[in-house]
């Protein structure tokens, strides 16, 4: 069940700024798995959670 309450309003510019942090954050996460050893994985994982939390943010107040 979602959570009924208060809800922020943002500018929609800020979906800009969501959007390219996603960008770099996917691109950190794809750097990491082409150069990084089995013993990475989870900042890997860490980084591409944090990009998915980035581009949803974007899509949200889009």
């Amino acid at each position: 069940m979602v959570k009924r309450g208060r809800r922020k309003e943002l500018d929609r510019a800020n979906a800009t700024r969501y959007m390219t942090v996603a960008r770099s954050l996917r691109k950190s996460a794809t750097d990491i798995g082409v150069i990084a050893e089995d013993r990475h994985g989870n900042a890997l994982a860490i980084v591409a959670i944090h990009a998915a939390i980035a581009y949803a943010d974007a899509l949200c107040i889009a």
